[in-house]
């Protein structure tokens, strides 16, 4: 049985702040539209724990002490919007970690320990709009964690990517051309030096800058 104080019959929420929790409660309710877990001490997630949350539209797990994402876990839920990972211990994003993930819109995963994320990582997330990085030990990130092609997201997008240790090369090229071809609308990459970056962006041979798309943006 779920607590009543964790579970709002009128919006289907459930919601355990600051329980001391270390795992994903098995107790969810399957009419679930959103579920609010932080500032837990959860550090692990299992393929299965989620899979009866079949109306699941967010899904709150920020400020735990998770390290680990099993492949899968997050499969069944393919009406996900919304999935808030910031401030926990992940050191990197695997192929299938977001697997299945094809209306999520939002994917917070700043303030980890990330410095790797595979190629075809985000591959599922079409519909993915927001991609918040920043604050991660990322040295690099290559447009292949979209896939093998152009990137597969929103022809909105938005990403964040400040407090990185990034390289500023021509590994970032697609950057600046998704700003150009205007399917990105914002991008925040500062990395100490944003008037080098940008020149060597623009001057790059395969960076060649046409036209004016949307601004990038270098946060200070």
């Amino acid at each position: 049985m779920h607590s009543q104080d964790n579970w709002d019959n009128t919006t289907n929420v459930y919601s355990a702040v600051s329980s001391g929790l270390t795992e994903v409660p098995s107790n969810i309710p399957a009419m679930a539209v959103r579920v609010n877990l932080p500032f837990n001490k959860i550090t692990l997630i299992s393929p299965g724990v989620f899979d009866h949350l079949r109306n699941l539209s967010s899904l709150v797990l920020q400020t735990n002490m998770i390290q680990t994402i099993h492949d899968g876990s997050f499969s069944s839920l393919s009406t996900l919007k919304e999935l808030y990972l910031e401030r926990n211990k992940l050191r990197s994003v695997t192929v299938g970690m977001f697997r299945g993930l094809i209306q999520l819109s939002t994917l917070k995963l700043e303030s980890n320990e990330i410095a790797t994320i595979e190629m075809n990582s985000f591959y599922d997330l079409k519909a993915l709009s927001n991609l918040i990085l920043r604050g991660n030990e990322l040295a690099t990130l290559s447009w292949t964690v979209f896939g093998s092609n152009k990137p597969n997201v929103s022809e909105q997008f938005y990403i964040w990517l400040t407090g990185n240790p990034l390289v500023c090369n021509s590994m970032l090229c697609w950057i600046e051309q998704g700003i150009r071809q205007r399917w990105i609308i914002w991008a925040s990459i500062y990395m100490g030096q944003p008037s080098s970056c940008i020149e060597m962006l623009r001057d790059d041979s395969s960076c060649s800058h046409i036209g004016t798309g949307a601004s990038i943006n270098y946060d200070l």
